[in-house]
This record gives structure tokens, C-alpha cells and sequence, in this order.
């Protein structure tokens, strides 16, 4: 709950304007929120399902290299519609086996809901109050390699 809490406060500062944005605040809840993920268990997406997670976040993801992948760290980001600010975002690691060249699905549960709050001129605007966006962090491979994005 504390996590869904943390994601609440920190999508009502995305959505400030950049300039009126407590940075202070911001990293102290982002420290938070990577400390409260560092002491959960990591479940496989099967069990988080079960667990009764609300929110289903999904993505395909193609292999580019030429190894195989293991695990993704990815980011699902929300950003406003019509005035193109992030409003929100959830971060996972996912175990999933791609073989090189090949696509898979990838699935996270979270308890952490989408933006609670809609700006009316993005729906207005644009049909839909956020566009979805994935970002990939890193990628781990078979072989004990790491890639990082280059952000």
C-alpha cells in the first residue's frame, strides 16, 4: 500500500509544471520507493497475479542482439495528452527467456494504479487523457552480461 501511496504523491508532482516541481521532495519519495522495492520479494508474475494485484502492465519486447535474454528492468510511463508532462510511472523487472531476434510478451502486476487524476483537455484534445510509453532500463543476458539503456 505504502508503494501505491508513494506513486500518488510523486504523479502529483509529475504533473506540476516542471518549473514549479519540489526536486527535494521528488528524489526523497523516488529513494523511497527504490528502498521498498529493494526488501520485496521478487514473485513470479504468476503468483503476483494471484496475489490479487489490480493493474496489469504489458509490452512486447524484441531481442535485437545476438544473445539471449533473461531478465528486463523496464519503466511503464504515463504522460499527459495534451500537454505532453509525465504524469506517472511504475518500474519492473521481469524474468522472461527471448532468443536472439525473436519477440515475447511481457507482463507485471502491480497494485499501483494509473493516474488517478485526468486532465480534461487531453481528453478533449486528444481522445485519451495519456499516451503509454516503455522504456527498457537495462537488459540481462544468459550468458551474465548487462546492458543498460543510454539515457
Amino acid at each position: 500500500m505504502r508503494l501505491a501511496q508513494i506513486d500518488a504523491l510523486l504523479s502529483a508532482e509529475y504533473r506540476k509544471d516542471p518549473l514549479d516541481q519540489d526536486r527535494g521532495m521528488i528524489a526523497r519519495l523516488q529513494e523511497e520507493r527504490e528502498r521498498l522495492r529493494r526488501y520485496r520479494p521478487i514473485e513470479p508474475d504468476s503468483i503476483r497475479q494471484a496475489a490479487g494485484k489490480a493493474y496489469e502492465y504489458k509490452f512486447t519486447f524484441k531481442n535485437h542482439s545476438d544473445k539471449e535474454v533473461a531478465a528486463l528492468t523496464w519503466v511503464y510511463i504515463f504522460i499527459d495528452s495534451a500537454t505532453g508532462h509525465e504524469v506517472g510511472r511504475l518500474e519492473f523487472s521481469s524474468k522472461v527467456t527471448v532468443p536472439p531476434g525473436k519477440e515475447r510478451g511481457v507482463t507485471a502486476y502491480s497494485d499501483s494504479s494509473p493516474p488517478m487524476v485526468v486532465n480534461v483537455e487531453s481528453v478533449k484534445k486528444e481522445g485519451k487523457a495519456w499516451k503509454e510509453l516503455v522504456t527498457v532500463e537495462s537488459v540481462q543476458f544468459s550468458d551474465g552480461s548487462k546492458a543498460q539503456s543510454r539515457s
